[in-house]
């Protein structure tokens, strides 16, 4: 009886430690999209303020 009830905890223990490694790494992939979402996102900025400075340029010239 208490050897069922030991294998019975650990494997909580091991499906605790799962799920916990499951969100982990959910955690990890949602930071690395937002991460390239704002790299993408200033990548635009900087062109479009660019090309807006080119456009400023012709037109002075």
């Amino acid at each position: 009886m208490i050897i069922i009830i030991i294998i019975i905890i650990i494997i909580i223990i091991i499906m605790i430690m799962i799920m916990i490694m499951i969100i982990i790494i959910i955690i990890i992939i949602i930071i690395i999209i937002t991460i390239i979402i704002i790299i993408i996102f200033i990548f635009f900025i900087i062109i479009i303020s660019s090309s807006k400075k080119c456009k400023l340029l012709k037109r002075e010239n």
